[in-house]
């Protein structure tokens, strides 16, 4: 079946409504529950469960107005993760889970964010 169907492809990262300048590749994982198989020699009973929190992993350039420790310092933030066929979703009371990490000659700091809920805009 031919069709004009837009997928999608290219994604951005806005933090409070400040659209960052993410490179491609940024990761949504929406959280949720994960399963593990329970095991036994006589096969596979079922399955426990835990919660998993939804994250958001992106790489920015660095530019001059680039603070990396205010970044560091982002708590209770609103993260939209939108891509380019108009799907989007946001992290609600956001938060960096890791220091910012710069890397010299490439220009690109790596930023990890979690948030207490996920959901579809």
């Amino acid at each position: 079946m031919a069709g004009n169907t837009q997928f999608a492809g290219r994604v951005f990262v806005s933090l409070n409504g400040s659209r960052l300048r993410s490179k491609s590749g940024a990761k949504l994982n929406v959280g949720g529950v994960e399963r593990t198989a329970v095991e036994t020699d006589q096969g596979t009973l079922g399955y426990t469960e835990k919660t998993k929190t939804a994250t958001v992993e992106c790489t920015v350039i660095m530019a001059r107005d680039t603070d990396l420790v205010a970044l560091g310092n982002t708590v209770d933030a609103t993260l939209v993760f939108e891509t380019d066929i108009g799907v989007a979703y946001v992290l609600k009371d956001a938060f960096v889970t890791e220091p910012p990490e710069f890397t010299g000659g490439e220009g690109e700091v790596s930023l990890k964010f979690s948030g207490t809920r996920c959901e579809r805009v």
